[in-house]
């Protein structure tokens, strides 16, 4: 019915079953009708006629029509995303309109039947109800749970326009408010329209937004108090306004209304499982390195994961039913760990899987406290760590033992990864003068238990941490939303770590007119292992994807990828990354029982370090750079690399710089 002509009315027959829902897109031209059968119907309604577009089976859930479960669709405020309770009733569904495919899923929430589903006026949070007596908070980027809240018997839920409050109405008649619903350090619910991640925006033509079926969006309209008309003179419309203003504003005082000041909002990074990747459709990676790949498929009762490797003559793949779906996971050469943050009555739960044994039973699994969040897990050979959202980290032998817990101090915890006897946790460390909190890192040694370092990571300004991993010979990895790979040099020597770029993708060749990105596997022999995102893709999906090689490039001199650099410059960068892997394998060296063929490597890497001074002191010979030249010498470890330095100058007939080159081979000398 039309609300300005109560004698236009459209009729919609083309339903089945009764229907249940229905629901408008913000701008009012689609209209979506949940019906009892699981079906969804999706209709034009701008048009003096609606014109059925589609019609999706099976989406949503099967429920009585005087049932208190939802299958409503609710529209993004800003974005062509629908979030819809899915078929098992206790998860919701979020869909594109580019397909109609879920893109993402809010799952593990509720133990109970959904009642409503809601987006925040600003399309940043989600909030739920169920029969299990919850309301729960997710954040819509991530499909995290921030909050989870205790109501009894919520139906339906609605938003303050302007204000961090959630107000429900329960079966029993009854309606009330959470005020502060979102907690703080958390950005607000209310004020500029969030944009979806991830979803490809639609074209603006002077204000309005168009769609391929003719449908417009006023991108001005979006005030929430807008529609307000003082129509009795009273002025409270612009009373409103006012408040609204100053909550936008940060005025302290405005028409009488105490208004608490806008300051900078905080902000916490949220935590993520390294090699990991969020749900797309119905599977996922749970972990994806140089070993091999898990993923996992929602069977809607169950879950179905695979473990493959990249030896199979190794490792035979395998695959297996999960019942308590796992929604994290990491693989070493040893084994894989499982962790769950427990679905419905389910406790929080890990569960190690050896690739091999020689006992009769060699999985074990152990359970965590309720409500208690897995927040990343980490495996060497022989441990297993898991990170809390409580900031506990709980260590495990390979065979199951208990050996250690402790509360990391920087809350709350982001991710953790591991090699051999080492564990790096990242967390929230101090809020900046940005309202960003700063990621802190520590690495310790299980055995014999210490720390080795602790201090700030790097991230580029507004920037995110990606991925933080070890490489095959056994050095912190990180990779930044910049596309920058770095490396922690020096650091097994206590208070003398420091973060070195390796490469910074966004400076390669091939990249040149090309949009794509890289989702960083392994690095292994002075190489970043990768696969090639094409377009706007930010994860790896199926099939799975080939693996591509590039070599490292300190990013030290200012030149373009398109630009060849000199034969100077290359030699410069050689000796930059030669330098760097040199003093990686002298820390090893003299901290750890390596073994000859280490020792033997690092000898030859010595000598060609030498080696590719003496073409830049050659270089700076031709060059008339003698000064230069003298300095590079200075950088050489051989006594037969100063002798090949002094022939060289003299080849060049540079009398001075070769004395004072002799000079030096005598001062090393007598050392």
């Amino acid at each position: 019915m039309n609300v300005e002509d109560q004698l236009h009315v459209l009729t919609l027959r083309d339903f089945k079953r009764s229907v249940k829902h229905v629901s408008y897109h913000p701008n009012g031209g689609l209209l979506m009708a949940s019906s009892v059968d699981g079906s969804v119907y999706i209709y034009n309604v701008s048009s003096e006629e609606p014109r059925l577009i589609k019609r999706l089976d099976s989406i949503v859930p099967i429920l009585d029509s005087d049932s208190n479960a939802t299958s409503k669709a609710v529209w993004h405020p800003g974005s062509d995303v629908v979030a819809i309770p899915a078929p098992n009733k206790r998860d919701v569904a979020i869909i594109s309109r580019d397909d109609w495919k879920t893109v993402r899923l809010l799952h593990s929430g509720h133990g109970g039947d959904i009642t409503d589903v809601i987006w925040s006026p600003n399309g940043a949070y989600i909030a739920t109800s169920g029969m299990d007596n919850r309301v729960i908070l997710w954040d819509a980027e991530t499909q995290v749970i921030l909050c989870r809240y205790s109501h009894q018997d919520v139906i339906s839920l609605t938003w303050h326009p302007s204000a961090n409050v959630l107000s429900f109405a329960t079966g029993s008649g009854t309606v009330a408010t959470h005020p502060e619903f979102v907690p703080q350090g958390r950005s607000r619910p209310f004020g500029r329209v969030v944009r979806f991640p991830g979803i490809l925006q639609e074209e603006k033509t002077n204000g309005t937004t168009a769609h391929a079926d003719g449908i417009e969006v006023d991108d001005d309209a979006d005030s929430p108090l807008d529609w307000i008309e003082d129509d009795d003179g009273a002025g409270y419309a612009e009373e409103l306004r006012g408040l609204k203003r100053a909550l936008d504003s940060g005025d302290s005082h405005t028409n009488g209304y105490p208004v608490k000041r806008q300051t900078v909002e905080s902000f916490t990074h949220k935590h993520f499982q390294p090699g990991s990747t969020p749900w797309r459709g119905n599977r996922r990676y749970l972990a994806l390195n140089f070993v091999g790949f898990v993923w996992t498929v929602d069977q809607d009762t169950h879950n179905t994961i695979t473990i493959e490797f990249n030896d199979e003559d190794e490792h035979r793949s395998t695959h297996f039913t999960d019942y308590y779906f796992y929604d994290k996971a990491c693989l070493n050469e040893v084994g894989t760990l499982f962790a769950s943050d427990g679905r419905g009555d389910e406790t929080p739960k890990i569960f190690f899987r050896p690739h091999k044994s020689w006992g009769t039973t060699s999985e074990w699994m152990a359970t965590f406290s309720p409500g208690e969040e897995i927040s990343c897990v980490a495996l060497t050979s022989s441990y297993a760590i898991a990170c809390t959202s409580s900031g506990f980290v709980k260590t495990y032998t390979i065979d199951g033992t208990p050996v250690q817990m402790y509360k990391y101090s920087h809350l709350p915890i982001v991710t953790c990864t591991a090699w051999e006897n080492y564990v790096m946790v990242v967390g929230n460390g101090a809020i900046g003068s940005d309202g960003q909190a700063k990621l802190q890192y520590t690495i310790e040694s299980d055995w014999p238990d210490q720390r080795v370092q602790s201090d700030v990571l790097p991230l580029p300004p507004n920037g995110e941490l990606k991925s933080v991993f070890f490489s095959e010979e056994g050095d912190p990895m990180l990779w930044d939303s910049d596309g920058v790979l770095l490396t922690l040099a020096h650091w097994r020597v206590k208070a003398q770590a420091k973060w070195v770029p390796l490469l910074d993708s966004r400076r390669l060749a091939r990249r040149v007119g090309k949009q794509e990105s890289y989702w960083p596997v392994a690095v292994a022999g002075s190489k970043l292992h990768c696969i090639i995102l094409k377009g706007g893709e930010q994860y790896p999906f199926f099939p799975r994807p080939i693996t591509n090689e590039f070599d490292f490039e300190v990013p030290f001199h200012a030149r373009k990828a398109e630009m060849e650099a000199s034969g100077g410059e290359k030699l410069e960068q050689k000796y930059l990354l030669e330098t760097l892997l040199y003093g990686q394998e002298e820390d090893l060296i003299q901290t750890s029982d390596v073994a000859a063929d280490v020792k033997a490597a690092h000898k030859y890497r010595e000598a060609m370090i030498d080696k590719t001074l003496l073409q830049l002191v050659q270089i700076a010979c031709k060059n008339d750079r003698e000064e230069q030249a003298l300095s590079l010498v200075g950088l050489l470890h051989r006594s037969t690399s100063l002798e090949a330095a002094s022939k060289i100058a003299l080849y060049h007939q540079k009398t001075t710089l070769g004395e004072r080159i002799n000079e030096v081979r005598y001062q090393a000398g007598q050392h």
